[in-house]
């Protein structure tokens, strides 16, 4: 996330699933409704330790630069609906790929 904000390149390959191809099936997709993978219920059913974890982030003061999963997902949401408005390579990533290059890219195994 703090890639795409601070605009240092950001190279996705989606086609070797998890995290990643997440964020490509969504990039690639036609589909404008947020996938539960970028949710924090999502997160919160999937991985009970974050519960335990987001407790503890709560009592104690965390540095400036860490973001709690919500709004940490909310702002990787909206940046993924930007990226898409504006398309995946022009001010995208700022990988210096064109259109094509990203998508292939998005799916290199």
């Amino acid at each position: 996330m703090a890639n795409l904000e601070r605009r240092v390149p950001l190279y996705i390959l989606g086609a070797f699933g998890g995290a990643a191809g997440v964020l490509a099936r969504v990039l690639l997709g036609k589909s404008r409704k947020r996938p539960p993978e970028l949710t924090e219920e999502w997160h919160f059913q999937e991985t009970p330790g974050l519960k335990v974890l987001m407790e503890f982030a709560g009592s104690v003061t965390l540095p400036p630069t860490v973001q709690v999963t919500k709004p940490s997902l909310d702002a990787l949401w909206a940046q993924i609906e930007r990226v898409r408005d504006v398309g995946l390579a022009k001010e995208g990533f700022g990988t210096g790929l064109n259109e094509q290059e990203t998508r292939e890219l998005l799916t290199t195994q």
